[in-house]
């Protein structure tokens, strides 16, 4: 049997399932001329777990890049364009140290002010073929601070030209929606994205199986079809009751029985996510939410496209035959 599975804190949970996502980066990342890409979801739909089990991967002896980097913008946030540059070489320096001692010492050193430093780096590394992978998790919080300049995205959007370096960044809207700057939003920065982003939402039945596989137990129809009811598949509501039933639940299997007993012990400890799912809600959102709750489901066609969609990518709601069903 499992142990239980890490939901929140300072521990990352093990990327178990996003199969389908994983193969559509991993191909992105490591084609002819590969895409620097955009990854857009949810809050607690599992962006930073996919992060890290994408820099595990590139670890491995196929991976094209010399060195992955996962940098978490979400905390220690860069609040001025000289103290990005000045991060963003350490967290270089960082990477590089198992990789090249003396460039790892360079690039490490360098401040703010030394921008031209830095794109003369990034231009030695392609000219060597080397390549480097930077993940740049939480990126909504320095877009959310409006203090980072047009001039700073002009730069990184040159940094990004040269084929030694390829980014990836974790955020809950499309980047375009997270700028509060009018003069930023015209920087050519946010056009080397590939247009359609990697979308993470809520676990599909493949990552439900691949959970499932991990605990050990057996799981009956019944069992599976109250997981989705109480959870809608986000990923912290299921791993939650799933860590209820690996706990109590008998070797026999789980039926809807031990499903709905598991969510009856895991409610407090799940307040926290549910609030955050609501409070992230827009009041279209909310109000939809609610008449589905008192409607059971109803016709997507009745329905807003943007509070339909914001409830489905949240696990709040189903979309099947046409029909809009509360969940969760």
């Amino acid at each position: 049997m499992a142990d239980r599975f890490p939901i929140l804190g300072t521990d990352i949970a093990p990327l178990i399932g996003r199969e389908a996502v994983m193969r559509r980066i991993w191909n992105d990342l490591t084609k002819t001329s590969p895409s620097h890409l955009s990854v857009v979801g949810p809050r607690y739909s599992g962006k930073s777990v996919l992060l890290h089990g994408l820099a595990e991967r590139m670890m491995g002896e196929d991976s094209p890049y010399n060195a992955t980097i996962l940098w978490d913008l979400g905390h220690q946030t860069p609040e001025s364009d000289g103290e990005f540059i000045a991060v963003l070489c350490h967290r270089l320096g960082e990477g590089l140290r198992s990789v090249n001692p003396d460039y790892a010492q360079h690039v490490g050193s360098l401040g703010g002010d030394d921008y031209q430093d830095l794109r003369e780096f990034i231009g030695l590394l392609a000219k060597e073929g080397a390549r480097i992978l930077m993940l740049w998790d939480g990126f909504d919080k320095p877009l959310a601070t409006g203090r980072l300049t047009r001039g700073l995205w002009d730069r990184l959007r040159e940094l990004a030209s040269y084929p030694s370096l390829r980014l990836v960044t974790a955020t809950r809207k499309n980047l375009r929606e997270l700028i509060r700057s009018e003069e930023s939003v015209s920087s050519d920065f946010w056009n080397i994205f590939y247009p359609v982003p990697v979308k993470v939402g809520v676990l599909d039945n493949t990552d439900r199986e691949a959970v499932y596989a991990a605990t050990g137990l057996s799981f009956f129809d019944s069992a599976r079809t109250e997981l989705e009811n109480w959870t809608g598949g986000c990923p912290p509501l299921f791993l939650a009751l799933v860590n209820e039933v690996i706990e109590e639940c008998p070797k026999s299997g789980a039926d809807n029985n031990a499903i709905n007993q598991a969510a009856s012990l895991a409610t407090n400890k799940v307040s926290g996510v549910l609030n955050c799912l609501w409070d992230d809600c827009s009041p279209g959102a909310r109000d939809l939410y609610t008449i589905l709750v008192a409607n059971d489901m109803l016709p997507s066609s009745e329905t807003g496209k943007s509070e339909r969609t914001e409830l489905i990518e949240k696990g709040l709601a189903t979309l099947s035959g046409g029909k809009l069903k509360a969940t969760c």
